[in-house]
């Protein structure tokens, strides 16, 4: 669930990832576009995409997220992107 008017910080997942909505909009924010999910609407990400997300409803976002990750992975799996 993401809260109203809640804006993530800048974040990478370590592995492939799915989401769709259940409920309300979510804002997924990244380098080159910008796109609004709703209820219903699914995407898949490669993993190695630095993203935001937003919900700019008033009301919680409400979403099923999965991800896909190597057996081996001790600790977080959403992190923030390593600096160049």
């Amino acid at each position: 669930m993401t809260n109203p008017s809640t804006r993530r910080d800048v974040l990478q997942s370590l592995g492939a990832l799915g989401l769709m909505a259940l409920s309300r909009y979510m804002t997924y924010v990244l380098p080159d576009k910008t796109h609004v999910y709703g209820p219903g609407d699914y995407f898949f990400e490669s993993g190695d995409v630095t993203h935001t997300a937003q919900n700019k409803t008033d009301a919680p976002m409400v979403h099923v997220l999965f991800e896909i990750l190597p057996v081996e992975l001790k600790g977080p799996s959403i992190m923030l992107p390593k600096r160049a």
